[in-house]
């Protein structure tokens, strides 16, 4: 009936850590870490205890209730900043944080001072909101919970991660010509789940891949220290084989829901956008199709002929994969 049940894939099925062999990029359904093709020293990390911050990784007590979310946030937490550790956010104490990692509740984070134009309350509204949805959604310990429909999603709407900026953040290439959302839906998956994998990717680049000492340290010795203010991506979407039939129903409001949680739960990290291989439609669609995109993301849209030189102001040769022009 094409209704059955997905294999549940857990974080450490769905990225392994282990680099012993170089996985096929493209035909890979069980690893969005080919970030790493480029020989990343993260694959060989213990990813359970990596932490950015470099102090010596607080210990949780067993009798620390991970799952008991209902207890008021302690006074002595407001100021303390959070941690990754053992897949979740968490205090020193191994209580759960509802803030992203380096963050504090205390804080408004920059990012989302500049996201409101510094208007301070419209601000502190934001990062409350974002504290609750972490919270009400799980997101602070989503690592820890199945991700059962990834090899579909990764094979029904193509992305990885390879290579990264001159400015030092990851680059994602996703392929919406070559998606097939519509079959995904058809067959059980829905846009929760679709959202559900979006968040737990979206927390996999800024809890393991951006501070990564492969990441931070092109950012230089000088860098402050890491909060959800230091992160960010560059998106390549390659929309060759797209049609506007591609953008309808289920489809559309995935795409749309996953734009809002950018906006509203990590503002301005999307830090530019590329649409290549254009075809000479997508100007005249553009207005339906920048409704997707986080609005404050710069958009360039190039052709087959023209992109590689955009890519190239942006992001050096050897970080480009091969099928895109470069060398890495």
């Amino acid at each position: 009936s094409g209704m059955h049940e997905p294999p549940i894939i857990t974080l450490e099925s769905a990225f392994p850590t282990s680099s012993d062999h170089l996985r096929n990029r493209l035909e890979s359904g069980t690893s969005m870490d080919d970030f790493f093709d480029c020989q990343s020293i993260h694959s060989d990390m213990d990813m359970s205890t990596h932490n950015e911050l470099g102090n010596v990784q607080p210990r949780v007590s067993p009798q620390n209730d991970m799952n008991n979310t209902s207890q008021p946030r302690s006074a002595s937490h407001r100021n303390e900043v959070c941690q990754y550790v053992n897949k979740k956010c968490v205090y020193a104490d191994g209580s759960p944080a509802y803030v992203p990692q380096g963050d504090c509740v205390a804080t408004i984070p920059p990012n989302y001072l500049a996201f409101c134009r510094n208007n301070k309350e419209a601000a502190l509204r934001a990062w409350e909101t974002t504290q609750k949805w972490r919270k009400d959604n799980d997101v602070w310990k989503i690592h820890t919970l199945p991700n059962k429909w990834f090899p579909k999603i990764k094979q029904a709407y193509p992305h990885f991660l390879h290579g990264h900026s001159k400015a030092g953040y990851p680059v994602m290439y996703e392929q919406p010509g070559r998606m097939n959302l519509k079959e995904l839906f058809r067959n059980g998956c829905q846009i929760e789940d679709m959202v559900f994998h979006y968040r737990f990717f979206m927390e996999y680049i800024s809890n393991m891949i951006c501070t990564s000492e492969e990441i931070r340290k092109l950012h230089g010795p000088d860098a402050p220290p890491y909060t959800s203010s230091s992160w960010g991506i560059l998106v390549v979407m390659d929309v060759k084989g797209a049609g506007l039939s591609h953008l309808s129903g289920d489809v559309v409001k995935y795409l749309k829901a996953a734009g809002d949680i950018n906006s509203a739960h990590y503002p301005l990290s999307m830090k530019r956008a590329f649409l290549v291989n254009s075809p000479f439609w997508l100007a005249g669609a553009w207005s339906g199709i920048k409704g997707i995109l986080p609005d404050s993301v710069q958009v360039d849209i190039r052709s087959e002929k023209n992109y590689f030189e955009s890519l190239l102001k942006f992001i050096d040769e050897d970080q480009i994969p091969p099928e895109y022009g470069g060398s890495s």
